[in-house]
């Protein structure tokens, strides 16, 4: 069957109309079961406060509409009697109801079910009180007014209570919805009159029924006002907070076995019964026989050692169970808890548990604050990491089609395109492209020695000392001299700087350059082929002191190309297997030679992807090129 359809149905049970006519439909069956079957006798009475504990007041008035038709075909010489009866077992079927929602609320408001011994002594006191308002309300009718017998009796309420377990087992396991209060009746009187009201009624009921013979009428008022009154108090709880269709548990289990057990035995002891021919009578008193001594000799010692193990053990697990789902995220949070755990009163192994427990919640907290300073401190770093890559992008020129536009004199002379991508958020490489003077464009790349802050912070400092310097001085190579010492001086980690120094002047169309152990640039002059600078490099900077660098001067004309980069182009590899290498580089920039130098370097950038395998880069990757037009 569609779980829909099933979960379709059970909302049935949350409408008032179909309650009524479930009740009015389920009664008439059973007025058609006595009738059929006499030796059954009332048994509509036995299953109605089933109907009323489960089904709520609605079941009742259907019931109670039924019971009137009942009466009136029965007895249709007395209305107002059968009004009478009908009202004494609408009132008494709904103070089930009502004292279950109302009374020994120790767990809060909740709908019926029996995960304990708590709730199995509630639903038998009620049951008690139960009996004892019928008895009081129907020995008041006595036989000769009424003229006829109901056949209500204590082993009726002990066979309703037996009921009542099997059918709440039943709704909580298939998690049948259950009629629980939806409205609060108005409190027109003190809170605490409405327990003098209940106790003053039954009372009253107890002394009439066992002590006096108080058949007067208006004591019979008395009682029932007070119980009208009780039934209108209103709920101790926030109705709307009910819990219902708790998952039955292993004491839900053993009670609902022992009631089957003793059920069928009583069942077996009728049939036996009916077999030796001792009549109906004798099997209805040898049911309540049977019914007593089972229920005492089997459920309750069995019963106190559920309760001793629902103490001992259910309990503290329960409410241990109930105090860890609760989150804890500070050390006050562990302390709170702490407290509540104390407050669970065992000496067994749990009690070593609880004390596990809050050791681990302890290391746990712990760990978890030390989690979030260390994540805090990390977000902390990569905030600034981020801010630090800004920066450092942002030093690195990228105006290469506007960079002449201020010099109209320069404007056209040449095209230049550069990149760079750091291994990390920061890194050490470098490039940069400068106007010297009216004559003079400077260009530089670098690549200093490790990665990360300390690598970003010397490039810095190297391209700004290198851009002042070469401004400064007509020599390259004295413009290397004065950089390399300032450099070496402060050079507290030890790095080192690989570089390589241009100087195009537009007017006599020469390159001046120096390398400082630099990668040997690539240049492409009078339409040939790019080739390798096959001029020896000299120290890098920041090694040694007062180094002495010298400056190669070669023509530079029209269409004449030069690429700079540094090794992480050549380097690059997938899971170092094999380097990129110099001649690859060759090999696909020539095939490039006369596209824009832009074109040139994504050619060359997307060659070094298809190389690794578009894995993540492992170090800096930095490319200048310049072309004179």
């Amino acid at each position: 069957m569609d779980v829909r359809i099933v979960e379709n149905k059970m909302e049935l049970f949350k409408s008032r109309k179909f309650i009524v006519l479930f009740s009015i439909v389920l009664t008439a069956i059973l007025f058609g079961l006595s009738r059929i079957f006499p030796q059954l006798g009332d048994v509509h009475i036995i299953l109605l406060p089933v109907l009323s504990l489960i089904l709520g007041p609605f079941a009742i008035l259907g019931f109670a509409l039924m019971e009137f038709i009942y009466l009136m075909i029965s007895h249709p010489e007395s209305i107002l009697l059968n009004l009478l009866i009908v009202f004494i077992f609408f009132i008494s079927n709904f103070t089930i109801w009502k004292l279950w929602y109302s009374f020994m609320n120790k767990n809060g408001l909740e709908s019926p079910n029996f995960p304990g011994l708590y709730n199995l002594i509630k639903l038998f006191i009620i049951f008690s009180l139960y009996s004892i308002m019928i008895f009081i309300f129907f020995d008041f009718f006595s036989e000769e007014v009424i003229n006829y017998e109901f056949k209500f009796d204590f082993i009726s309420t002990i066979f309703s209570f037996f009921i009542v377990i099997i059918s709440t087992y039943i709704i909580n396991y298939f998690e049948i919805p259950m009629y629980i209060p939806r409205i609060q009746f108005k409190q027109f009187l003190p809170k605490k009159i409405y327990p003098i009201f209940l106790i003053l009624f039954f009372t009253i009921g107890l002394l009439q029924t066992f002590f006096l013979d108080f058949n007067y009428g208006i004591l019979m008022l008395v009682i029932t006002v007070f119980l009208i009154i009780y039934l209108l108090k209103p709920y101790d709880g926030d109705i709307f907070k009910i819990k219902h269709n708790t998952v039955p548990n292993v004491f839900s289990k053993v009670n609902i076995s022992i009631v089957l057990i003793i059920l069928i035995i009583s069942s077996i002891s009728v049939i036996m019964d009916y077999i030796l021919g001792l009549g109906y009578s004798e099997s209805y008193l040898n049911i309540a026989r049977t019914t007593l001594f089972l229920f005492i000799i089997i459920s309750i010692p069995l019963v106190f050692y559920l309760y001793y193990l629902e103490k001992n053990v259910t309990e503290p697990l329960n409410k241990l169970s109930e105090v860890i789902t609760e989150g804890i995220t500070t050390i006050e949070d562990h302390s709170k808890h702490g407290e509540r755990l104390e407050k669970i009163k065992v000496n067994n192994e749990i009690r070593v548990l609880i004390d596990s427990l809050r050791d681990m919640e302890y290391d746990v907290v712990k760990h978890v604050q030390n989690l979030r300073k260390v994540t805090s401190e990390k977000e902390r770093y990569e905030t600034e990491l981020k801010l630090a890559s800004d920066i450092q992008n942002s030093m690195v020129p990228k105006d290469f089609e506007e960079f002449h536009d201020e010099f109209s004199e320069n404007r056209d002379k040449f095209e230049l395109w550069g990149i760079m991508k750091a291994a990390r958020q920061v890194g050490g490489d470098f490039y940069d492209y400068f106007q010297i003077d009216e004559d003079n464009i400077g260009f530089v790349i670098g690549d200093v020695s490790g990665k990360g802050i300390s690598a970003a912070l010397i490039m810095v400092k190297a391209m700004t000392l290198i851009q002042d310097y070469t401004k400064q001085y007509n020599d390259l190579s004295k413009a290397f001299y004065k950089t390399n010492n300032d450099l070496y001086e402060e050079n507290v980690d030890d790095h080192f700087v690989t570089c390589w120094l241009g100087k195009i002047n537009m007017k006599s169309n020469e390159l001046s350059f120096v390398n400082a152990g630099h990668n040997s640039p690539l240049i492409k002059l009078n339409n040939n082929d790019f080739e390798y600078v096959n001029i020896k490099s000299e120290l890098v900077l920041a090694a040694m002191k007062d180094m002495d660098y010298k400056t190669h001067v070669i023509p530079f004309k029209k269409g004449d190309t030069i690429f700079l980069y540094t090794d992480g182009v050549t380097e690059a590899n997938e899971g170092y297997k094999e380097f990129y290498g110099q001649e690859r580089l060759k090999n696909i920039i020539n095939k490039h030679k006369n596209d824009n130098v832009n074109d040139i370097i994504d050619a060359i950038e997307e060659d070094i992807k298809e190389f690794c395998n578009y894995e993540e880069q492992f170090d800096d990757t930095t490319m200048f090129i310049i072309r004179a037009k």
